[in-house]
């Protein structure tokens, strides 16, 4: 009987050394389905966008406002020179930026956003494990890029007009760029003009000014509030005195009334 004990022992190392060896495989499988389950997770979790916007389904992380103040004839360098300026700004702002572009018009019916589109990823970052970074790269030119540099090359063969309603057109731009970015204001605002404000409401040619503009006008939204200003300066040589007196007065009057905060950047686009 003193023989058998030993066997016993060594029976129950056994079966210890089993039940270890169960655990570590459970402990291996847990963490391969955790592995796993965090993949999916990541995989599931790539920011999902409207079709026809490329917007995040949750709206634009942020958005930059262009208006282009083409009433005036602009030059083939000064057009060069805007295309460079957008672009780079373009290039810099993050995925998930709505770019909206208007114009200024003598007509009302011209005025808002005439191209509305979110940036969407390059496929520069693209992870090749779970993405297809051709495919993104083909919706960012085709869906974005192509379709922003045809809208801006349209605007840019708009005929010359006899008044500037910039006040007007740029209120309207940034009404509609609030409606997409569900009340929050624009990252930037991109003013191409001359600045020469002309419409029936104010006009620097008549010597009107910022005393004129606030006498007929309701109190102004600071909707501006935090947002780069940048001013792409088109010359306009020979203009009167009386639109180098009341320019910058009334830009910065109106400016500061609508939240903005100098200093402004400004670019120049130079001669025709």
């Amino acid at each position: 009987m003193s023989r058998k004990r030993p066997s016993r022992v060594r029976k129950g190392k056994k079966r210890d050394s089993a039940v270890l060896s169960w655990i570590a495989l459970a402990v291996v499988v847990a963490v391969a389905i955790g592995v796993g389950a965090f993949v999916v997770r990541t995989v599931m979790n790539v920011p999902e966008f409207d079709e026809a916007t490329l917007c995040p389904v949750d709206g634009p992380t942020s958005s930059i406002v262009v208006l282009l103040d083409l009433t005036d004839p602009v030059g083939d360098t000064q057009a060069l020179t805007l295309s460079r300026i957008l672009d780079a700004r373009v290039d810099a702002a993050p995925p998930g930026t709505l770019i909206s572009v208007g114009i200024v018009s003598e007509d009302p019916e011209d005025w808002g956003a005439q191209f509305s589109r979110c940036k969407p990823e390059t496929g520069e970052n693209a992870n090749v494990i779970y993405q297809n970074p051709d495919m993104i790269a083909e919706r960012f030119e085709s869906g974005f890029r192509e379709p922003l540099r045809s809208a801006l090359a349209g605007m840019l063969e708009a005929e010359e007009q006899s008044q500037s309603p910039i006040v007007e057109a740029l209120h309207r731009l940034v009404e509609d760029t609030l409606v997409e970015t569900r009340g929050s204001f624009p990252s930037q605002l991109i003013i191409v003009s001359d600045m020469i404000q002309n419409s029936d409401r104010v006009s620097f040619y008549a010597c009107q000014g910022w005393d004129h503009f606030r006498a007929g006008g309701e109190p102004l939204s600071r909707n501006l509030a935090g947002t780069n200003i940048v001013l792409a300066k088109i010359s306009r040589p020979g203009a009167s005195s009386c639109v180098a007196e009341e320019l910058e007065p009334f830009w910065g009057r109106y400016l500061d009334e609508k939240g903005a905060s100098a200093p402004f950047e400004i670019e120049y686009l130079g001669e025709l």
